[in-house]
């Protein structure tokens, strides 16, 4: 790998944008275990990942209600 090409962070879009391939069976566990993988690389290659996994937490239910309430709708889902 050589220290040049420009520096990303990003979904399997962003990857595939880069040139970079997803094919390594560490990234297909990573993305079955985790809610969200986000991507960094360097031009074509894929220098590591970060999994983030958030839980539903008791309170969750009620702020969503309240923020719907406030007239915040979803635009996508």
């Amino acid at each position: 790998m050589d220290a040049t090409g420009e520096v990303w962070a990003g979904n399997p879009r962003m990857a595939a944008r880069m040139g970079a391939k997803l094919t390594d069976a560490v990234f297909e566990r990573l993305v079955q275990e985790a809610q969200t993988v986000i991507w960094l690389g360097r031009g074509p290659y894929v220098l590591g990942a970060v999994a983030v996994a958030d839980g539903l937490r008791p309170t969750s239910p009620a702020a969503l209600d309240a923020l719907r309430k406030g007239g915040l709708r979803a635009l996508c889902s």
